[in-house]
């Protein structure tokens, strides 16, 4: 008997062994949309679950048992199937006679099952079988094929579980799972759950695992494949990664590093980790970055794989981010779990800020904390737009779940968190955190059960400050200034939201803003926290005398814009000693967004740009050549009347000399922070400043990689290749494709994709989106490469026009999750045309999906955006760059 006829045979067991009740001649029930939130008449109280899994097959098949609590007499069962064929349902109270069910399937996968007789309030077992094709698009069920080798994968959140089984697919419903396994002899089968039993059916093994904690079908998780299967360090907590075959040896790094972080989260939390055990499955198709599934977490496996020896900084700094953001997840989010996806923040933001927490502690080298004000500014980006969303938006359809998973969830989310605790101080927020987990352990919560923690154990109003940043969108602004009368000086601050010029945004209400102010008074520091509620008001500074000067926002801890006089601003980019390391991480994003409203122009802004370009701080001058970038692409790209040399001339003259002190290739004494500044500083001069002579050498260092990887350290090569492709022929184009069918581990793969995506040469950068429609790139990799199209307004035109014709099969891989992302392909064009272009093609019925509209209207607003900031800068840009030719001199020396 082959595998696949031993599927085939598992389901028609299941199905016979089913005791039918006789279904009337006609059943019916209303069509049941899964995207209304279920009742609570029928609740699930636990699951079984046994599939056939063959990942070499096209098709799955299984049968599950639910326990249920049925809680008010009814005659219809509404839950959730999407793209299962359903082939017997029956419902029986435990030991007792079963009656008929016939499915009915609805919308958006919802399922009705309408019985033969009315079901009285009780327990219940529903009784299903099934069958199912493996997914596309990287969710729900999935497979992948590498080297021949077949693997079967399972990403289910947020509305996926049920396109792998019949199931009540809300978070709010946690149960136990107990999960059983057919697969061929010769593969691995992992769940959630530690392994219980395994024993033989013909040419299958039948895999049982131990029952699970409570799990919404969200966290459900599986894998199957000929895996690498590596143990971790003996500890308390049983740790192994699963690899594609080969791969084991690359795994010795994140199991070296996660019982560290695992025991920081165990500390803060004051709970040991909540789940029997801990698999990292490296997993080499990917749509998330990783999912937090409890006790088998998932990963794209350049993440995650890492040849030790060789490791760049880049790549131990992804690795460890991403494993204490999917650890945090395992007590915020899988031990106490959101009720309904408005109150997704609870799980992403908590586990983005806590991330944070973890790695200074662990890896403090990398400098995370000042990561972190890079994100929060680039969440408030996404906050000044129409079309942003609330933290706690209200969720009625699938399209506002996919929309949730962005930047305002994650970053705004985790800002508004380190506000919080900067506020009430952070031993006493941690006390709140530790007694919201102990009150909810096991189950569901709600924000407002957090706020309840936090009053009890701060003593302060949280909840009426916090509402005010997670009910509306929008980002305050704070205009700031001292009045000195006499010998006291009063601060003066009014609120406002923050938005870009010509925006059409609603004002929204005062926030609540918790503000410190940090000031220099007669030669001492001084910290003043309040609370300003109001939309203008006052405030008697407590250190007597007229501050020397002021920053609005003491560590850039409170999720606020600050403005105050262009003098004052100039004088604490200049003097950028009188900062903390976040002030001072936090200066070219206040600048961005001043120059967005058109409040800073464009030549003062690159002025104050090429004084922070020079700051030690990579996050600084991270950010400030990503300002670069904008006014490049405005005034360069789209002919505003910058000459492109001009611009080039201004990137040598401010970095150049830093650029070629680095140097492409590392130093013995580089630490983490020299070799990630690097990653920053040498793209930058090769590209902008269109240097030749680092090209020549990323040219060389290219050629080197190409025909021996491991002759090329990665953390050049990581440099190297995106900068040989900005030149680059066809010849390299196709050495790149055929590496990246070679390639030997995930990251020399993640090299060659860096390269594929950055030629500037069309018809080569068309070559590489075309690859897509190939086995040559996974479902994954569309960013990687579509992320560079807005680099130029010429290889914005190919990509948008490639999309538009090769839409259908663009969306045939990538899933309706991943085609509701699309409008940002569009969102490098900064003229009307191309504006007119993208909303004309995505109003099309055709090319819309759940969540398309929002993500549409986010675009179009960057659009617009550009289209202002190219109107009005040009002139000034170009004048300020005639003065610096003129006077011969770097702008950083200008003052």
């Amino acid at each position: 008997m082959t595998a696949r006829l031993a599927a085939v045979g598992l389901l028609l067991a299941f199905a016979a062994c089913v005791h039918h009740g006789r279904l009337p001649d006609r059943i019916t029930a209303p069509a049941s949309d899964g995207d209304a939130r279920l009742s609570d008449s029928v609740v699930p109280t636990a699951y079984r679950l046994e599939l056939a899994v063959d990942p070499s097959q096209p098709t799955f098949s299984g049968a599950v048992w639910i326990s249920v609590q049925v809680q008010a007499a009814t005659e219809v069962i509404r839950l959730h199937a999407k793209d299962l064929d359903v082939r017997s349902a029956e419902v029986a109270r435990p030991g007792g006679e079963s009656v008929a069910a016939a499915p009915v399937a609805g919308h958006n996968g919802g399922l009705a099952l309408a019985v033969s007789a009315p079901l009285t309030t009780g327990e219940y077992v529903i009784h299903m079988t099934f069958a199912g094709r493996f997914a596309d698009g990287l969710v729900g069920l999935y497979r992948v094929q590498v080297a021949g080798d077949f693997y079967a994968f399972t990403q289910f959140e947020a509305l996926h579980a049920r396109r792998a089984f019949p199931c009540f697919d809300e978070p709010r419903f946690k149960t136990p799972w107990e999960v059983t396994l057919r697969v061929p002899h010769a593969l691995v089968a992992a769940s959630n759950a530690p392994l219980a039993t395994v024993s033989q059916d013909g040419v299958l093994d039948v895999v049982r695992f131990a029952a699970t904690k409570p799990l919404p079908t969200y966290l459900v998780a599986l894998a199957v494949g000929p895996f690498d299967v590596v143990d971790g360090p003996d500890g308390a907590v049983p740790l192994r990664a699963l690899t594609v075959r080969g791969k084991g040896r690359l795994a010795a790094y994140v199991l070296q590093r996660t019982p560290l972080i695992l025991a920081t989260l165990a500390d803060y939390f004051g709970r040991p980790y909540p789940y029997q055990k801990l698999d990292l499955v490296a997993v080499p198709d990917f749509g998330a970055g990783a999912m937090e599934n409890a006790g088998l977490v998932t990963f794209r496996e350049n993440l995650v794989l890492i040849d030790t020896a060789r490791a760049s900084a880049t790549e131990r700094y992804e690795c460890e981010s991403v494993v204490a953001h999917e650890l945090a997840h395992q007590w915020f989010g899988n031990l106490v779990t959101m009720a309904w996806w408005d109150d997704l923040w609870l799980n992403e933001g908590f586990a983005t800020w806590m991330a944070t927490k973890v790695l200074m502690q662990t890896a403090p080298e990398f400098h995370a904390d000042l990561d972190a004000v890079s994100e929060t500014n680039r969440a408030m980006q996404a906050d000044a737009l129409a079309a942003a969303r609330a933290v706690r938006q209200p969720i009625t359809d699938g399209g506002d779940v996919v929309n949730a998973f962005d930047d305002i969830t994650y970053d705004k989310g985790a800002a508004i968190l380190r506000m919080l605790e900067s506020w009430v101080g952070e031993e006493r927020f941690r006390a709140g955190v530790r007694a919201y987990i102990d009150a909810h352990a096991g189950g569901n919560a709600r924000t407002d059960d957090l706020f309840v923690a936090l009053a009890q154990t701060t003593g302060q109003p949280v909840a009426e400050v916090a509402a005010t940043f997670l009910d509306q969108p929008g980002t305050p602004l704070l205009a700031v200034s001292v009045a000195c009368e006499g010998p006291g000086a009063k601060l003066q601050l009014a609120q406002s939201r923050y938005l870009p010029e010509g925006s059409r945004a609603a004002a929204g209400e005062p926030w609540h803003v918790p503000v410190c102010i940090r000031y220099l008074t007669d030669g001492t520091l001084h910290r003043q926290f309040m609370l300003l509620s109001a939309e203008r008001t006052a405030v008697a500074l407590d250190a007597a005398g007229c501050p020397a000067w002021m920053h609005p926002n003491a560590d850039e801890t409170g999720y606020y814009r600050w403005r105050i006089s262009e003098t004052d601003l100039l004088a604490l980019v200049a003097r950028r000693e009188r900062l903390t390391a976040p002030e001072e991480a936090a200066l070219p994003g206040h600048l961005d967004a001043l120059l967005v409203a058109a409040q800073l122009d464009g030549g003062t802004y690159l002025d104050a740009l090429g004084h922070l370009v020079q700051s030690d701080q990579r996050q600084v001058v991270e950010t400030s050549i990503g300002g670069w970038h904008r006014v490049h692409h405005a005034t360069v790209d789209y002919g505003s009347g910058v000459a492109p040399e001009a611009f080039a001339t201004y990137v040598q003259r401010t970095l150049g000399a830093r650029a070629r002190a680095l140097g492409l290739t590392a130093h013995a004494a580089d630490d983490s922070q020299t070799e990630l500044l690097r990653a920053q500083v040498i793209p930058a001069v090769a590209d902008l400043g269109r240097d030749a002579a680092v090209r020549a050498q990323a040219h060389e260092l290219t050629r080197r990689f190409l025909r021996t990887p491991r002759a090329v350290p990665v953390a050049a090569a990581q440099i190297a290749a995106p900068i040989a492709a900005l030149d680059g022929d066809a010849a390299l184009h196709d050495q790149l494709v055929y590496a990246l069918a070679h390639a030997e581990s995930p990251r020399e793969r993640a090299i060659v994709l860096s390269g594929l995506g950055n030629f500037r040469d069309p018809a080569l950068f068309e070559r590489s989106l075309q690859l897509y429609l190939t086995d040559n790139l996974r479902a994954g990799d569309f960013w990687t490469i579509a992320g560079h199209a807005d680099d130029t307004q010429a290889l914005q035109s190919v990509a948008f026009a490639w999309l538009e014709q090769n839409f259908d099969s663009l969306a045939a891989k990538l899933g309706d999750d991943g085609v509701s992302s699309l409008p940002f392909v569009g969102v490098g064009f900064c003229d009307q045309e191309g504006r007119d272009r993208v909303e004309q093609f995505f109003t099309v019925p055709a090319h819309q999906r759940p969540g398309s509209a929002r993500t549409l209207a986010q675009a179009l607003e960057s659009i617009d955006q550009c289209i202002r900031l190219r109107k009005r800068e040009g002139p000034a840009v170009a004048a300020f760059l005639r003065r610096q030719v003129e006077r011969s001199v770097s702008p950083h020396d200008s003052h």
